[in-house]
């Protein structure tokens, strides 16, 4: 079949975290690859807790210093009865200055070839059988762009890929529904992040204090939406925020959402490729997002590299990235059953796990290291409560 003469291999629609390293990632396979950003700035519009971990992030980049506003050494879990556990962990993480981290990303893209367009929204017009239409916008100007392959990184709403038929919507109860105030005037350990659990702080979630300097925090709750309840999560922010740091003064605040869904691999279809939130890659348990964000951001932009430039036909880039996405999150099913648990689990349930998994750490075990082997020591532990998922793993 003769291809038709196409503006870019590849075009990316969205500039975050996924969206960069998908381009940079396309580039770097040899695709013309062109990334389309709606903010005027790339860094611009920074929704995230900001928190990662330090092995997951190596495992895709060596961050470089200036990203990171905190090394964590380490957590304290906060039970609804009052008790509190420290689990010390040198070096398992950082609080990234997000804004610089997108901007060290954007840098990397175009070191790689990419071209990067700001206050520029990019619109599916038509898929073809070898070529995709693009409308951009860009300061009011409309150009229509045409690409072999499109990456969807366009964020919870995933309009681009909805928009081909090939995602649905969310349903409400697949969202964590997050508010976070980044604060100063507030009491930190610099090296520690705070996790607070109950039902009256965040239900079916929990709330979090990333410390980023000595007097200065990202102190936010995500909740999970049931019917029983009727505020949102920025009302359990502020009702937190009056417990944990009254004094404070807010510098900058966002609300958004995580999506948490038990299958991520459908985000594909007709030469278009999801990543990011866009892909619902997101950890279903604690919705921690970059990782999971660069990672998808890699699958996707070797596959739209391999389609666009004819190493691989459209099948085989589908099935391809159908199954690094699935070798990454071979977990999945068991990550999505737990994060049902804490849904429905009871203030006293809460306070007894936190318990045991601070016993569990306590035993020498790292934050890092692999989840399967806290779940079965859970299942052990309370197989009243766990007991439904005692199936997926070998206890």
């Amino acid at each position: 079949m003769k291809m038709t003469s196409c503006d870019f291999d590849v075009i990316v629609v969205g500039g975050g975290c996924a969206g960069l390293w998908a381009a940079a990632c396309s580039a770097d396979e040899g695709a013309s690859t062109l990334l389309l950003e709606k903010a005027s700035e790339v860094g611009d519009r920074v929704v995230c807790a900001e928190g990662v971990g330090a092995r997951g992030l190596r495992s895709v980049i060596e961050p470089s210093s200036e990203w990171i506003a905190a090394t964590i050494d380490g957590a304290r879990l906060y039970a609804p009865d009052g008790k509190w556990y420290e689990i010390e962990q040198p070096g398992c993480g950082f609080v990234l200055r997000k804004d610089r981290f997108i901007l060290g990303l954007a840098e990397i893209a175009a070191k790689r070839g990419v071209e990067i367009r700001t206050s520029a929204f990019g619109s599916l017009v038509s898929l073809a059988d070898d070529h995709i239409s693009i409308e951009a916008c860009v300061d009011g100007c409309r150009e229509q762009l045409r690409a072999r392959a499109l990456i969807a990184a366009d964020g919870i709403r995933c309009e681009i890929s909805r928009r081909a038929g090939i995602l649905g919507s969310l349903q409400v109860n697949e969202i964590f529904s997050c508010a976070q105030d980044t604060v100063s005037g507030i009491s930190v350990d610099t090296h520690f992040v705070e996790f607070h659990f109950g039902r009256r702080i965040a239900p079916g979630g929990y709330a979090w204090v990333f410390p980023k300097g000595r007097d200065r925090a990202n102190v936010g709750v995500g909740i999970v939406f049931d019917t029983r309840q009727s505020d949102c999560a920025s009302e359990y922010l502020a009702r937190f925020k009056i417990e944990r740091c009254p004094e404070s003064s807010i510098e900058r605040a966002i609300v958004g959402g995580v999506p948490s869904v038990s299958n991520p691999f459908e985000g594909y279809g007709r030469g278009i490729f999801a990543a990011g939130d866009a892909a619902r890659v997101a950890d279903p348990i604690s919705g921690a997002g970059i990782v999971p964000a660069l990672e998808s951001g890699a699958i996707a932009g070797r596959a739209a590299a391999a389609y666009s430039r004819g190493r691989l036909s459209l099948r085989a880039s589908e099935e391809a990235y159908r199954s690094e996405l699935r070798h990454l999150w071979r977990d999945r099913t068991l990550r999505f059953a737990i994060r049902r648990i804490m849904m429905r689990a009871s203030d006293s349930d809460l306070c007894r796990l936190l318990a045991r998994s601070a016993e569990f750490f306590a035993g020498g075990n790292r934050l890092d290291g692999d989840p399967i082997g806290l779940v079965r020591f859970l299942i052990r532990a309370m197989p009243d409560v766990f007991r439904v998922v005692k199936h997926l793993v070998k206890v």
